[in-house]
């Protein structure tokens, strides 16, 4: 096996094209606590910087990769007021089919998409924010309810009621 050939392969992209995603990812900007990053282009940015989507596309990928992120996604206004989004995530800290699909959206567990016609980007993103908000409270909650249904079960097993009666 010739690894170097196989590395070249994989990262055959040019300095231009690098120093281009670079200049995007420069833009990124976190949300809810850090653990998402976005970016969001519109077709003045677009038309400046001679971004196309293909170089925007796999923005949403490497941000999804950083350690510190868990969701990345990327909003380009690929014609007026016509946004291309694409969302990448692992799979298990959301799942971006069922986040995008009341947009109209969707995909995989950690990969999908979504295109949308708004005037209000601004917008668009916070509906987006807010619902990988509730989608994770669920979660959570969900997991706390777990916990007290097996810590009371464990509790009742061992008739421990003044410590039951303290969880709460």
């Amino acid at each position: 096996v010739d690894h170097g050939r196989i590395m070249k392969t994989l990262h055959s992209d040019t300095l231009d094209i690098l120093y281009k995603r670079a200049d995007i990812l420069h833009g990124a900007v976190r949300a809810m606590d850090g653990r998402v990053a976005y970016v969001i282009m519109g077709q003045k940015e677009i038309a400046e910087k001679d971004i196309t989507y293909e170089d925007i596309h796999c923005i949403s990928t490497i941000l999804r990769d950083c350690d510190d992120i868990e969701l990345g996604f990327t909003m380009y206004e690929e014609e007026e007021n016509g946004w291309r989004c694409s969302f990448r995530s692992d799979g298990k800290w959301i799942n971006v089919n069922e986040l995008l699909k009341p947009f109209g959206g969707g995909g995989h567990v950690s990969a999908a998409g979504l295109k949308y016609q708004t005037d209000n980007v601004e917008e668009l993103k916070k509906q987006i924010l807010d619902r990988v908000a509730e989608m994770k409270k669920v979660v959570s909650n969900k997991k706390l309810t777990d916990h007290n249904r097996n810590r009371m079960k464990f509790l009742m097993d061992r008739k421990c009621f003044v410590c039951f009666v303290s969880l709460f």
